[in-house]
């Protein structure tokens, strides 16, 4: 399973010059948190479901900031 912290982290980076690049990478994230969210989902820790789902939201947002830059 893909870190999505990581790939949020990495498409932070490189959203000024990459916007093409970074917009993959927050995709990614999302696709990366939503797949751990579910996986969590028969586990009874609801706080790393709920931190789960916050990634795939952040990444989501930042995906409509990336393409504002344009």
């Amino acid at each position: 399973m893909d870190d999505w912290k990581a790939i949020i982290d990495q498409a932070m980076k490189i959203e000024t010059t990459d916007t093409i690049g970074a917009h993959g990478l927050y995709e990614h994230a999302v696709r990366a948190a939503l797949a751990q969210s579910q996986m969590l989902l028969g586990d009874l820790e609801a706080a790393q479901i709920i931190e789960s789902i916050y990634g795939a939201l952040v990444a989501h947002s930042r995906i409509d900031k990336v393409v504002s830059y344009r």
